[in-house]
């Protein structure tokens, strides 16, 4: 009698048991001690956003962080590198002059994170009227639909970068955080021609029904 061995190999990346997603996770909490910045922290955030925008080979400013990140894959592929390199990138724009993480991972609210689509839609609650039902029609909010419509409808990843670039300054503006590590995961969905997979859960994030008990954008940056 023989015994069949079936061998899975490695999860594919970003899947949830994949280790970039812990190593990415815990990058970025090792920017902070306790709910303030780690001591520098911020000459790191500034190096990183001097790659924002640009091509991950032929930028050297986050070499090493992604290559801890990916220290598990050594075959890692240069779409897995450029998702953990633009993640970052828009973290450090994301976090510029803000005193609390915008990197908000899993919670009870959103088990798989805060989104793009997530986000963006906290932005409207915040700058509509409260209890209005849907946000994003009111007039304060027609660019950001804008935004999200010019984002989800990009061709290429540096397309997306470039407008998740002024997504990230609007959020900034409001304190409003996002998923990082969940964002790595989108861009490198959209390096692997599935870009119609993450721009639709993004939409349909964003036009999630408002209820005013879960709705408060003010504590959604509390974990790091």
């Amino acid at each position: 009698m023989t015994t069949e061995t079936t061998s899975t190999g490695p999860p594919r990346p970003f899947e949830p048991s994949a280790p970039e997603n812990r190593r990415l996770a815990r990058l970025l909490s090792g920017l902070w001690d306790g709910r303030d910045m780690a001591h520098g922290t911020p000459a790191t955030l500034s190096r990183w956003r001097k790659g924002v925008g640009r091509d991950h080979e032929e930028s050297p400013f986050l070499s090493m962080e992604v290559a801890e990140v990916l220290q598990d894959r050594p075959d890692a592929r240069g779409e897995v590198q450029a998702a953990v390199f633009h993640a970052l990138t828009l973290y450090a724009v994301h976090q510029q002059s803000v005193a609390t993480t915008m990197h908000n991972g899993d919670n009870d609210l959103r088990p798989r994170g805060t989104s793009i689509g997530h986000a963006m839609r906290d932005l409207c609650v915040r700058r509509a009227p409260e209890g209005m039902s849907d946000p994003w029609k009111h007039n304060d909010n027609k660019g950001v639909v804008r935004l999200m419509e010019s984002a989800t409808t990009s061709h290429s990843v540096p397309e997306l970068v470039g407008h998740l670039r002024h997504v990230v300054s609007l959020l900034r503006k409001e304190s409003i955080p996002l998923d990082y590590v969940r964002l790595a995961r989108d861009i490198h969905t959209w390096s692997r021609h599935w870009r119609g997979k993450a721009a639709n859960q993004w939409a349909m994030d964003f036009y999630t029904p408002v209820n005013t008990r879960n709705d408060n954008p003010d504590t959604t940056g509390e974990e790091h």
